[in-house]
């Protein structure tokens, strides 16, 4: 026994001697060329040992270089995937015996990662043996064994073990080669740790990106599965000032031609503070006008696959199930597929909101509009009058920049929609997003106390804006859906239209003016705000001497309706038809919605008697024009008397029975009977002439 302890004892010296003095024996030049070649093997590119190379054997094998590189893929933009500051590398001696590869301190110092992606989007990481050329290899070298010598081989990593796994201080370039963009991390700072393949595999860390820090961690349940094909619990989470992003689910490694790729569902709870500054974080600054774009929340199941090998993009696809969407003051439940791979995103929804405010998504207000100048009744509208209108619409630039952003079709039930003043009920839309063409098929559609159906379009696509307008509307309330939409408070009454208007524009202003279209109008049981036609036709002597108190009247009708077309934003009607108990009404004129200005010639007409509801509908009488002129928020009413002028005798027959009644009085103490007084007299007096 004795003797044995003694023999082991001294094969045990023999050992520790070797180890520690083999070292010494070896030339460095040999290290340096055997890990080379053998990685030249494994992955079919060159590893490059600038600096200095030492190794030993005890109390662990440990190997340390300076000043090392990897090549990168052929054809890639950056010579080398990996530039290394320092390399340190411990492996257990005893597993190793056994084939297990244990890692006890794997630490790469001021690392630099240039990890990039073709244009058929293969990454630089994936690596192809058969890339090897006799040229690469370097003489004498052993050549790399068959696949089939390779599969019955064990592989190292079905053994490994992580101790002190480290990247510190180190830097990692990203490349898109399919967009030509590119992005970089600093201060990254990663710490792994794995007992074995069948232990969670922790990763905890941080870098910095854009100058904004952001902290990583996360924890693989099961390795060994994901190496294997199958599936793994994972846990993510990343987080800084800007975005937080928490997922609880599975992952799964299936890679093509078989699989589909790396896929990942389970839970995930994403909160960005504001997403235009996300964006301009990430290097992709949003270009959509308006003050929107704010805080954004999601969450959902989810149901994420990268690199899929059945898809026409071959891209990321994300979609979202249960899904609590929130944008801004925007509320929003239902479903959500992105498909990230292509040109644009891809994105397809079902989702029921809340009321869809989308002011915050247009262009604000011109700060320089001015409303039109109120001007004196009767009084011609001035140049400057005119320019003032003119203003009341904005010359900002549209951006409809944002419609080419990505293609989406989305399928929506809206507590509501507002868009400037225009309010909206409830009601479903079906929206179609294109190459920068939105249309928009309203199917249900709660409007002003009416309902309505319609199609909206916006076209992006070009270097001018364009909209086109499909509506029918029935039971609509006239007064607040035209004061909401053009600034007209004039006219009251149920509603009911059929039109189709487009135009295009670089503002709205040069929107305005460039609408065109055609459309038929039916009011029924309103009034026309501002003026009495009956009180002027009846009271022709006082109608127009009080203007303020023309302001206060109203005509009421039945029914008005009417038929229009608009040619370069001026509408023009000529069958106007407005039926009421004591007149009948004929119109004819534009508006011109460029200057905001009416010229319109309205002709009324009532029983000669002064008889009211009771007289015929198609009693004969007097037809006094009325001139409706000006900027439509101060209009002006007045007689038009050429029309009496043309046929003076049947105008003094129809003044007789409108004004008849009247009787001179007799002088004081005089005896002359009193006779009837003088139309024409009167009609002097009117005139004061």
């Amino acid at each position: 026994m004795k003797k044995f302890l003694v023999v082991m004892g001294g094969l045990l010296v023999l050992v520790i001697g070797a180890a520690l003095i083999v070292p010494f024996l070896v030339p460095v030049e040999t290290y340096k060329a055997e890990i080379e070649q053998r990685t030249l093997e494994a992955t079919g590119r060159k590893l490059t040992i600038a600096g200095p190379v030492s190794f030993s054997l005890l109390p662990s094998l440990a190997i340390s270089a300076r000043d090392v590189s990897f090549a990168n893929a052929p054809g890639a933009a950056n010579p080398n995937m990996a530039l290394l500051d320092r390399l340190d590398v411990r492996l257990k001696l005893l597993p190793l015996l056994s084939g297990e590869v244990a890692i006890d301190s794997f630490v790469l110092e001021k690392a630099s990662l240039n990890l990039e992606t073709d244009r058929q989007g293969r990454g630089n990481w994936q690596f192809d043996k058969a890339s090897t050329t006799p040229a690469q290899a370097q003489p004498g070298a052993r050549q790399p064994q068959s696949p089939a010598a390779d599969a019955g081989a064990r592989s190292p990593l079905s053994e490994l073990r992580l101790g002190d796994v480290r990247l510190t201080n180190g830097r990692i370039n990203y490349r898109d080669g399919q967009s030509g963009k590119s992005y970089a991390a600093d201060a990254v700072n990663l710490r792994l740790s794995l007992a074995d393949l069948d232990h969670p595999l922790q990763i905890d860390g941080g870098l910095t990106w854009n100058g904004k820090p952001v902290t990583l961690g996360g924890q693989l349940a099961a390795p060994r599965a994901l190496l294997d094909g199958k599936s793994s619990a994972l846990v993510l989470g990343v987080g800084s000032d800007l975005v937080k992003l928490n997922f609880k689910g599975n992952a799964a490694n299936s890679q093509p031609p078989n699989g589909q790729g790396t896929k990942m569902d389970g839970d995930v709870d994403f909160a960005v503070t504001n997403l235009r500054a996300l964006a301009a974080w990430l290097g992709q600054p949003l270009t959509v006008s308006g003050t929107g774009l704010g805080p954004l929340a999601i969450k959902g199941k989810l149901a994420a696959v990268m690199n899929q090998a059945n898809t026409a993009s071959g891209g990321p696809r994300v979609s979202f199930d249960d899904a609590e969407l929130s944008l801004d003051a925007i509320r929003a439940k239902g479903s959500l597929m992105a498909d990230l791979g292509g040109r644009v995103p891809y994105v397809k929804a079902t989702l029921a909101t809340n009321m869809l405010d989308l002011n915050p998504y247009l262009p604000s207000p011109s700060a320089t509009s001015t409303a039109s100048a109120p001007r004196v009744p009767g009084n011609a509208p001035s140049t400057s009058a005119a320019d003032a209108a003119e203003q009341g619409w904005s010359s900002e630039p549209l951006d409809f920049s944002g419609l080419r952003a990505a293609n989406a079709d989305l399928a929506l039930k809206v507590e509501g929609v507002r868009i400037r003043d225009i309010k909206i009920g409830e009601g479903a839309l079906a929206v179609a997003l294109k190459d920068g063409k939105l249309a928009a098929d309203l199917s249900e559609l709660a409007l002003y106390q009416g309902q309505g159906q319609g199609r909206v379009t916006l076209d992006g696509a070009g270097n001018v804006p364009a909209v086109g307008l499909t509506l029918k509307l029935a039971g609509v309330q006239a007064e607040p859906l035209l004061k909401d939409t053009i600034g007209l408070d004039r006219l009251r009454g149920q509603a009911g239209a059929d039109m189709q208007i487009n135009g295009a524009g670089r503002s709205q202003r040069e929107l305005i003016g460039a609408l065109a279209g055609k459309g038929a109008f039916k009011f029924e049981n309103g009034a026309i705000k501002g003026v009495n036609l009956a009180a002027l036709v009846r009271n022709v002597s006082t109608a127009f001497l009080d203007a303020q108190a023309g302001r206060d009247q109203e005509t009421d009708f039945s029914e008005l309706s009417g038929s229009f077309t608009m040619d370069k934003g001026v509408m023009r009607n000529n069958d106007l038809s407005l039926l009421a108990p004591l007149l009948r009404v004929g119109g004819a004129g534009t508006v011109d919605l460029p200057r905001r200005h009416v010229n319109y010639k309205v002709t009324p007409q009532i029983a000669g008697t002064l008889e009211g509801q009771g007289g015929q509908a198609n009693a004969g009488g007097v037809m006094v024009p009325v001139l409706i002129e000006g900027p439509w928020d101060a209009l002006s009413y007045k007689p038009d008397l050429t029309a009496l002028l043309k046929d003076p005798k049947g105008a003094l027959n129809n003044l007789r029975g409108i004004l008849g009644g009247q009787q001179q009085q007799p002088a004081p103490g005089g005896t002359t009977p009193p006779q009837p007084a003088n139309p024409v007299d009167q009609l002097r007096g009117l005139f004061n002439r």
